[in-house]
């Protein structure tokens, strides 16, 4: 008696799956193309790194015209120097559970960070309209050609050139006055101006918050 065909290769398929312990399937073909080539320069290069504590509180008060992170006593002379205070949170080494400073940007680093660039700001602020402590009152340009101290609102123009030389002091960036990068500062400048206006506070206020943005920015704590 002959065995019918399709029997016949029902039991070659089933052998062949109790051998392999999977359904046979057919090969596909891939074709996989070299992409684009990309140009990475000759230059030697590196990735960003933070700034140590010492660099960054040197930093700050290079930006702000001698402003830090601390609490003053009357006569103007420091009675905390808040990155010292807080040195081994920020990563300092004390040499004695650490060796080497973590230079990591952590929440709490960025934290701190934020706490240093409100309180510096907020005196830059009221230095540049002239109304800070008798030590440090008199306006030194931070945001100039804005005057903080004048009742004439500034134009727009003046608006971009002091964004430009702020991005300039802050970030070490040549911005041109008229450059699509200025963009996303000169609508923060409008939102922060508006909330000011919206809350009866002097315009100070809003360049204080440019301040703010631009120290807490990676491109002011990174090199």
């Amino acid at each position: 008696m002959k065995t019918p065909t399709h029997l016949l290769l029902l039991a070659l398929s089933l052998g062949g799956l109790s051998c392999s312990g999977s359904v046979p399937v057919d090969h596909e073909e891939h074709d996989f193309e070299d992409g684009e080539d990309v140009d990475l320069g000759t230059q030697p290069w590196r990735e960003r790194r933070r700034m140590d504590v010492d660099q960054l509180e040197a930093s700050l008060r290079e930006v702000t015209g001698g402003i830090g992170w601390e609490r003053m006593n009357g006569d103007g002379t420091v009675r905390t120097r808040y990155f010292r205070e807080y040195a081994d949170t920020l990563g300092m080494p004390d040499y004695i559970n650490s060796s080497a400073e973590d230079l990591s940007v952590s929440l709490l680093f960025q934290k701190f960070l934020d706490d240093a660039a409100r309180s510096a700001c907020r005196r830059v602020a009221d230095r540049e309209a002239g109304d800070g402590p008798s030590y440090e009152a008199e306006p030194q340009g931070t945001f100039a050609p804005v005057d903080l101290t004048s009742e004439t609102p500034p134009t727009q123009p003046e608006i971009d050139a002091a964004l430009a030389a702020l991005l300039l002091r802050f970030h070490g960036r040549r911005v041109d006055a008229e450059s699509p990068e200025l963009e996303p500062w000169r609508a923060l400048e409008a939102r922060l101006q508006a909330a000011a206006t919206e809350a009866e506070a002097p315009p100070k206020r809003a360049w204080e918050g440019v301040c703010v943005a631009l120290i807490t920015h990676p491109d002011f704590y990174t090199y």
